[in-house]
């Protein structure tokens, strides 16, 4: 998935790839939580009960199905037993030292 996908961007402007990176950062977040659910042996039906929702509603979360508010990540970060820090970077300093298509964490 790219901005062009989701939001309908062409991604040849900075603005675009720093929309790319973004959305990439996002999914990496989603797939990294989810790894972390199964590392410690936690079904689907286990955080849907602990979130107040439907196992269908976990599996669109993980799948990407959903664009998530905050307090949603919260509460799945919480479910699995996580916690989901944040950092603030300047897109510049990223992209000055990533060669194109590669996404530095």
């Amino acid at each position: 998935m790219n901005s062009k996908s989701i939001l309908g961007i062409d991604n040849k402007d900075s603005e675009s790839l720093q929309a790319d990176y973004l959305i990439e950062a996002d999914m990496n977040l989603m797939r990294d939580l989810v790894a972390f659910r199964k590392e410690r042996n936690i079904d689907q039906a286990a955080v849907a009960h602990h979130m107040g929702i439907d196992p269908s509603g976990v599996s669109k979360i993980e799948a990407g199905h959903r664009d998530l508010l905050q307090s949603t990540l919260q509460r799945y970060a919480m479910a699995v037993g996580a916690v989901v820090e944040h950092q603030i970077r300047a897109f510049d300093d990223i992209r000055d030292n990533t060669k194109p298509g590669q996404i530095v964490n």
